[in-house]
């Protein structure tokens, strides 16, 4: 289990994997989904795939993260590095 400072808002852990074949899951605190792939991604970078469980997630639970602080578990380097490009594209106009 983490402990987070005092003050700081509570932290959301996700997991996320893609198949370039199968299809993608999550897990998110307690809960988790499986998706087969479907037929319009099938063609799709590997990356955009991976990208399609938080998606997915943020959909699902995304409104039980408001104010928390989100800590995603990737194993493609690709999306992560365009997570963290998006990220301080966003984040540029609050420096």
């Amino acid at each position: 289990m983490m402990s987070a400072e005092p003050g700081t808002p509570h932290l959301v852990t996700i997991a996320l994997d893609a198949s370039g074949s199968w299809g993608c899951g999550t897990f998110v605190e307690e809960a988790w989904l499986t998706l087969p792939r479907s037929e319009p991604i099938k063609d799709m970078h590997i990356t955009v795939k991976e990208l399609a469980p938080a998606m997915i997630a943020a959909v699902i639970w995304g409104r039980n993260w408001r104010g928390k602080n989100v800590l995603a578990y990737y194993d493609s380097a690709p999306a992560v590095a365009l997570v963290n490009q998006e990220m301080r594209e966003m984040c540029r106009p609050c420096n």
